[in-house]
């Protein structure tokens, strides 16, 4: 009978161990944390072996090999400046890193010389990364991204965006042949605190929408700062347009990318901004033919026209460093008198409150940061505190009861 007891005592000390805690068997238990090369010597190897949710950390060097990510997980470089992924040949279309997963997290890189440096799907979080040398920066799509802190150089695009409710804030896009930020369709972006600079085009919006951009610098674009090319439903504020070829141009053609032709876009306010010695301030462009540039079918009963936008909100408009030259008579009062946005082309494009002194614009929020990066990489997780302390009550108390069950048969004669 003290057999059978004891033995039935111990049974369920197992069981509520192996079911509460389903590690507590397993010698070595899987790590969260991976390092690279201490843990595996590639990237990839030690992606493959990540558990989902788990983090990836690699330690500074030159890496060569493109890194597919298929589960949940934090990929960080220790230091953007010398944790560097430089491909050996450039392949058309294939991303250095490529996010084929949702909840991908990559920071701390400086990825060179490639065709693309990085494709995300949905929920992915780029952040605090350099782009030198690639000829097109980040293809994003989906919904819930974070695209925030990198400083990007680019051949030609530095951005692409096909996103819902994101954000893509503080970076730096800077060089590139075409676009530095390309929005081609999605609703509820924001676009936030970035320097668009020395591209060919600062921003280009296109699309449903709605789109939000304020607080960017757009500066020395050598065409456009922000180009509207069939966007809706976009609010422009607070953003300094300086020394640009034209500050905003609104374009739209009807061009033709699908079975018909496309709408001109409407629902745009642009208001509170600096329009500083940009070449032209801006353009309303109603005669290049985007369907035969695009070698596209031409629908011959396409209506050349502009995309609309309201140039003042709530009795408040832009600032322009040409408004007292163009209007040496002008009330000094802000919000009094009317700017004409082009000379009247298009008798919609005025603004009825321009303003005498720029903006100035409040301070930028802080850049979301990346998971902190560890210092070491331990083979195997401690012993949980919580464990140790479920094992020695449980044991505590099997003991207790095996002490009074022997006190108490011991007293039988």
């Amino acid at each position: 009978m003290k057999k059978i007891v004891i033995n039935f005592l111990i049974s369920t000390l197992i069981v509520i161990l192996c079911f509460s805690f389903p590690n507590f068997l397993d010698v070595k238990a899987q790590p969260k944390t991976i390092t690279v090369p201490d843990d595996y010597s590639t990237i990839q190897e030690a992606v493959d072996n990540a558990p989902d949710g788990g983090t990836v950390f690699v330690r500074s060097g030159n890496y060569e090999k493109r890194v597919r990510i298929r589960k949940p997980l934090s990929l960080i470089g220790e230091n953007p400046e010398n944790t560097i992924i430089e491909t050996p040949k450039i392949i058309s279309s294939e991303a250095v890193i490529f996010a084929d997963s949702e909840n991908v997290t990559v920071s701390g890189f400086t990825i060179k010389n490639c065709d693309y440096a990085f494709w995300t799907s949905s929920r992915c979080k780029i952040i605090g990364n350099k782009i030198e040398g690639a000829r097109y920066g980040i293809a994003a799509g989906g919904r819930n991204n974070i695209i925030s802190g990198n400083e990007i150089t680019t051949k030609y695009d530095g951005i692409r965006a096909d996103l819902d409710d994101s954000l893509i804030s503080g970076n730096i896009i800077k060089g590139g042949r075409n676009i530095g930020l390309t929005v081609r369709s999605g609703k509820n972006l924001i676009i936030y605190n970035n320097t668009l600079t020395t591209n060919l085009v600062g921003l280009q919006l296109r699309g449903s929408g709605p789109f939000y951009v304020h607080g960017n610098n757009i500066t020395s674009n050598r065409a456009f700062g922000i180009q509207l090319f069939g966007c809706n439903n976009s609010t422009i504020y607070e953003n300094n347009m300086v020394g640009n070829g034209v500050g905003v141009v609104l374009e739209n053609y009807n061009y033709h990318s699908g079975p018909g032709p496309m709408a001109q876009g409407s629902g745009n306010f642009i208001y509170k901004n600096n329009f500083v010695n940009n070449q032209r301030q801006v353009v309303l462009d109603t005669t290049w033919n985007v369907g035969e540039y695009h070698m596209t079918v031409y629908y011959p009963d396409a209506i050349n026209g502009t995309d609309f936008a309201s140039w003042y909100e709530d009795k408040v408009g832009n600032y322009w460093s040409d408004y007292k030259m163009r209007y040496p008579d002008a009330n000094e009062i802000n919000g009094s008198g009317v700017y004409d946005i082009a000379f009247f082309i298009n008798p919609e494009n005025l603004d009825f409150y321009p303003l005498v002194n720029p903006i100035t614009f409040p301070i930028p929020t802080p850049t979301p940061s990346p998971t902190p990066t560890p210092t070491s990489s331990p083979e195997s997780e401690p012993f949980p505190t919580t464990i140790a302390v479920a094992l020695a009550t449980t044991i505590t108390i099997i003991g207790a009861g095996i002490l009074v069950y022997f006190k108490k048969y011991r007293r039988r004669p």
